[in-house]
């Protein structure tokens, strides 16, 4: 998953179990998000499993095939998202299913 992509996942709010540090509650996984200026440091982003993402989507994910294309089910109207991993097509299916 790219940069890009985190930080949308970040934006929605998503905590990942897996990589949040318990003690602290904080994002575990640093990133410089402006790599040409230094000065404005690193930003705290979440990169977590398949299994968490799917998890998350809920009663609204439908399906993952090949091709990295997933799907969801909202009452009848499938959506789909295409991504070059699993991953990537299962997060933003997650961001299309949790646009505010």
């Amino acid at each position: 998953m790219d940069y890009q992509l985190a930080k949308q996942l970040k934006d929605t709010g998503f905590k990942s179990e897996h990589q949040m540090d318990m003690d602290t509650g904080q994002w575990c996984v640093r990133c410089p998000w402006d790599e040409s200026s230094p000065e404005k440091g690193f930003e705290d982003m979440c990169f977590p499993t398949l299994e968490e993402l799917i998890e998350a989507c809920g009663e609204k994910f439908g399906r993952l095939e090949k091709g990295f294309i997933a799907y969801s089910d909202e009452h009848g109207k499938w959506r789909r998202e295409f991504g070059k991993t699993p991953l990537e097509a299962v997060v933003r299916l997650y961001l299309t299913i949790n646009k505010k």
